[in-house]
């Protein structure tokens, strides 16, 4: 109990707990203030945490969206044979089901010239012109160039071995370097490109580095360039590689070895494992949707409302999640599909299900645009256009119908003008459209097409990732959450603290009035008792 030093230092005044009046009067004034501030405070405390778990959850949401892949809904089956490998395309909708018998006969190889006889990597060779051909070399070593191809030259003065090579690996169609055989034994290696049609012929000034005659190659080639040969369903193929990206439609097929024997390859789609992997995928989407809707719930039972149910914030988080649930998807075929046609409804309390007779109805009529929930994809009609893309997350998805005017020298998309750029052999087209920042079409400049249909396909997956990744940005809905609720919590605390020095302010404002009231009645105790003392002593005159 607190002692009011006050009243017992004057003990002849009022003899009122003075201190305890004080505190009642401060507390009466300042606590109710208090009280209404700290559970403002509360709240925004309350509402800080509960920001962060949504952080957390959504994070968790777009990690679960970037491990989740549907390409591995087309399955392909090799077996045991470590000849070769088959991988589908990056474009899942290319994919075609298969089923074949591979044999490889041949693995392509480029030619290599061996130029022997050197002491070290830097000998000097002095003044060199040389002439390099391309064609094909016979069994017999009788070269054949191809008059379809230009002649390249390399000419150096005081040149050495090293430099060469180095000019040498400049020329396109050749590689070379020095290799270093043995101690103090050198040689010039020089390489064509893989497949018999780009053997190489060489001819210069120095007789120590020719191969144009049928006594230079048998003394300088160790190895001659030649096709891959397979044998597809019995039908014998030859390709200058041994990447093979045209003999089955959506798959590349990488030759290692000969494998002497037919084997048994297949690639099929998988109804089940799609169905599997969709399922989780909605699963994914219900999670965090009930977890926004509870955030905002409004009281129906008398609960009470929760932390964000009048938070227009956390409202238009929910309601964009929504919204993209029903938005189409596009880039992937020549039609846009939704959600709704995979089956996936949306029950009164707001939950994802998923119709699965809807969903095999869908995916056995439309298995190439599946991939387009979780992969993207950039697709071109025409094989000589290179279309890149390096932000998917901001394009524009769609099919979009490329013209050149060959005598104009003008392209457009869509309607709209594309600029163009010539790097080297190649031209670049780009263009300022909203949505196509960092789109651009390369295709060298002698083979661009006079029409072409690109498609760009911006998957589910990914607008789900870019929406979160929204929410996060500078001047997106939770980082301008963030800082509402840091700007209230300083001014409540700002506001506690105002109040602390107000209180010690009206507590010496009610100790300065009850001392003056405690001198007061001291003064007027002290006058009656002097005058009850005189009339005493004028009553015992009296007497």
């Amino acid at each position: 109990m607190a002692v009011d030093y006050l009243s017992v230092l004057n003990s002849s005044g009022s003899g009122l707990n003075v201190t305890q009046i004080v505190d009642s009067l401060v507390a009466a004034e300042i606590q109710p203030q208090r009280e209404l501030i700290s559970k403002s405070q509360d709240k925004t405390e309350l509402e800080i945490s509960e920001l962060a778990t949504m952080k957390s959850n959504l994070n968790s949401f777009k990690n679960l969206l970037n491990g989740l892949s549907f390409k591995e809904v087309f399955r392909i089956e090799t077996g045991s044979e470590t000849g070769f490998e088959i991988t589908q395309s990056a474009n899942l909708n290319e994919a075609v089901e298969f089923d074949a018998n591979l044999k490889i006969n041949q693995i392509a190889q480029r030619q290599t010239l061996a130029f022997s006889g050197y002491t070290s990597e830097t000998e000097a060779i002095g003044d060199i012109s040389l002439t390099i051909s391309f064609g094909e070399l016979s069994s017999a070593n009788v070269f054949t160039a191809d008059s379809a191809r230009s002649n390249q030259q390399v000419t150096l003065t005081g040149s050495n071995l090293s430099e060469l090579a180095l000019a040498l690996s400049a020329l396109d169609g050749v590689d070379a370097e020095v290799v270093k055989i043995s101690e103090g034994n050198f040689a010039l290696a020089v390489y064509s490109d893989f497949g018999k049609q780009n053997a190489l012929s060489i001819s210069s000034n120095i007789s120590n580095i020719n191969a144009a005659s049928q006594s230079d190659y048998n003394l300088r080639q160790t190895v001659a360039a030649q096709d891959s040969i397979i044998e597809l369903n019995g039908i014998t193929i030859n390709r200058a590689t041994n990447t093979l990206k045209d003999v089955i439609d959506g798959v590349t097929i990488s030759l290692n070895e000969i494998t002497g024997t037919s084997t048994s390859i297949s690639g099929k789609f998988s109804a089940d494992l799609a169905k599997e992997k969709f399922s989780e995928f909605v699963n994914y989407i219900n999670e965090t949707k009930q977890y926004l809707s509870n955030l905002t719930k409004r009281d129906t039972n008398g609960s009470g409302n929760n932390v964000f149910a009048a938070d227009p914030n956390i409202k238009s988080i929910l309601s964009q999640f929504n919204n993209l649930t029903r938005s189409p998807i596009s880039g992937f075929g020549t039609n846009d599909y939704y959600f709704s046609e995979l089956g996936v409804m949306t029950n009164r309390d707001g939950t994802l299900s998923l119709d699965e007779e809807k969903f095999n109805d869908f995916f056995d009529n439309n298995r190439s645009q599946f991939v387009g929930i979780s992969n993207n994809q950039i697709h071109s009609s025409d094989l000589n256009l290179s279309v890149q893309v390096s932000n998917m997350a901001n394009q524009k998805a769609g099919n979009f119908e490329f013209i050149y005017d060959p005598e104009a020298r003008t392209a457009s998309l869509s309607g709209h003008e594309l600029t163009s750029s010539v790097v080297g052999d190649k031209t670049i087209f780009r263009t300022g459209l909203n949505g196509f920042e960092t789109f651009s079409i390369s295709v060298d400049s002698d083979k661009i097409p006079q029409i072409a249909q690109i498609d760009v396909g911006v998957s589910a997956s990914q607008k789900f990732i870019k929406l979160i990744d929204d929410f996060f940005a500078n001047d997106g809905e939770i980082v301008r959450k963030e800082q509402n609720l840091d700007t209230l919590l300083t001014r409540y605390q700002d506001d506690l603290s105002g109040l602390d020095d107000r209180e010690i302010s009206v507590r010496s404002r009610y100790l300065d009035q009850f001392t003056v009231m405690e001198q007061i009645v001291t003064k007027l105790k002290s006058t009656g008792d002097y005058i009850t003392t005189m009339m005493d002593a004028w009553n015992k005159q009296d007497n």
